[in-house]
């Protein structure tokens, strides 16, 4: 086998090989970035190796071992015809054995291995290929930026993402949530509340490489060039992490730090500092899904996941502030980004543990909008908005009290609710409320995400960025298949009623 001494072909390396291949074909079918890779595709082969020597230990013969691990592992993620081949070749040979009266360490195994290895590596190699030819193993295009010297009088900046945050008329007409109390919160603390903001986008990936770049999507080459949703959205992944926005905040003289949520895609992974405690990527979560395990062990998916993402958000809040309480002697740009209060709902009003939707882990997706539900999504996420709130506050509250130095702090959307994905106004109701220290209202009534940093570095780092136009566009969210064309944004303008 590819000019391999015969003996080393006869190793059957074939289950290792089947995995790579397999998870390498779901990555390349993802919207996960590469980063998102790395960890299940060194445990997942982990497991098959210790599977692998396991069962050989135990059937005492390496062969029999490796071509049950390939059975198992083949009816775990859905490969049912590798795992009926390879039943069907190990009854051959069964049956054989028993004709011919020997045991099993007597079959013919070496040229059966031989063959699986071949068929194994040359999948591998194809799905390689294609993955490459799509653009899924093109690292993400980096920053390549000399800081500048920072000003003295530069504040700490903190941006901080609250996904599907929809604005208070949306909350009242749509959730029978009165946000006043939690708005009058915030303004008593220095906040100013921009009722009218909206989004540019209803998706998080435009939202982010305009706001980034500080232009309208359709202005950014690298996307327009685009040929399918996938390699639109892997340019999107690009535009965010070296957007001319964080250019000229590191001309600055600022620290990039940036605390992800497990949206692989939509990550600023090029910062001086990331920081994650490592719960499972979005990546990470459809691999757990793949297949016949979300039907075998549906709660152990299921508590372990939704448990995973309750973690990843209480720690998030938890960094904003230990970072407010660090004592360092240059400003730092801060971007936190929490999948939340999007779905999945996991918290009731006082952070008590919730299940999410009833569907979840066996027909859908841990980021389902909970569709089919109807007027029974109204009350849990209400409930989350409630226990958000309570977060903000108190984040609020400790980057104001613990910081050396003097703090933008900004807490916007990306994109309003998206429970009614028939109400095109809803989705592009954002939220966003300012502290903004030496310039009050520094954000007008209707902000837009696009303009958020022009209007910082302009008022506090003397910039000169001209403002991007702040119209809105909409992706019709039935037709987003990352196989598909790239998406139509639609010009919309947002209704006042």
């Amino acid at each position: 086998m590819l000019g391999l001494p015969p003996r080393l072909e006869s190793i059957p390396i074939y289950p290792a090989m089947y995995f790579l291949a397999w998870i390498v074909t779901v990555y390349a079918s993802s919207t996960a970035s590469l980063h998102a890779l790395g960890r299940p595709l060194l445990v997942g082969l982990l497991v098959v190796v210790a599977l692998q020597l396991a069962f050989s230990a135990i059937a005492r013969n390496r062969y029999l071992g490796a071509a049950l691990v390939m059975v198992l592992f083949s009816m775990l993620v859905g490969m049912h015809f590798v795992a009926l081949i390879v039943c069907f070749v190990l009854i051959a040979l069964t049956v054989w054995s028993i004709h011919r009266r020997r045991g099993v360490a007597s079959l013919p195994w070496a040229p059966f291995t031989r063959l699986l290895n071949i068929v194994a590596t040359v999948t591998l190699v194809l799905g390689l290929l294609s993955a490459g030819q799509a653009g899924s193993l093109t690292p993400t295009v980096a920053r390549d930026t000399e800081r500048g010297v920072p000003s003295a009088s530069l504040p700490d900046i903190y941006l901080v993402l609250l996904d599907g945050y929809p604005r208070s008329d949306t909350l009242e007409a749509d959730f029978e949530f009165d946000n006043e109390p939690f708005l009058d919160q915030m303004t008593s603390m220095g906040f100013d509340v921009s009722r009218q903001s909206h989004s540019n986008y209803n998706l998080t990936w435009f939202s982010l490489a305009s706001m980034f770049n500080m232009a309208q999507v359709h202005d950014l080459s690298a996307v327009r060039a685009s040929t399918t949703q996938l390699s639109e959205i892997r340019a999107l992944q690009d535009e965010i992490n070296r957007g001319r926005g964080l250019v000229a905040l590191e001309l600055a003289g600022y620290e990039i730090i940036s605390i992800p949520s497990a949206s692989s895609s939509t990550s600023l992974s090029d910062a001086d500092r990331v920081l994650t405690g490592g719960q499972v990527s979005d990546f990470e979560h459809q691999v757990l899904q793949e297949g016949l395990l979300p039907a075998l062990t549906p709660d152990v998916v299921r508590e372990w996941l939704l448990g995973q993402h309750r973690e990843r958000t209480l720690e998030t809040f938890d960094r904003i502030a230990d970072l407010a309480a660090e004592r360092v002697g240059h400003p730092r740009f801060v971007f936190a980004h929490l999948l939340a209060p999007h779905v999945p709902v996991v918290f009731g009003p006082n952070g008590e543990p919730r299940d999410g939707w009833p569907c979840f882990p066996q027909t859908c997706g841990i980021y389902d909008a909970g569709h089919r539900y109807g007027v029974q999504i109204v009350g849990p996420m209400r409930d989350q908005v409630e226990f958000i709130n309570k977060k903000v506050v108190q984040a609020a509250d400790q980057i104001l009290a613990r910081g050396a130095r003097e703090a933008i702090v900004v807490f916007l959307s990306d994109h309003g609710s998206r429970f009614d994905i028939d109400n095109p106004d809803e989705m592009l109701r954002s939220f966003l409320v300012a502290r903004t220290p030496g310039h009050p209202r520094l954000f007008p009534d209707d902000a837009t995400p696009v303009n958020i940093l022009p209007r910082i570095l302009n008022a506090y780092a003397a910039a000169a960025v001209p403002l991007a136009t702040e119209e809105s566009y909409l992706v019709d969210l039935v037709t987003v298949q990352p196989s598909g064309p790239p998406v139509t944004l639609i010009p919309w303008v947002i209704s006042d009623e």
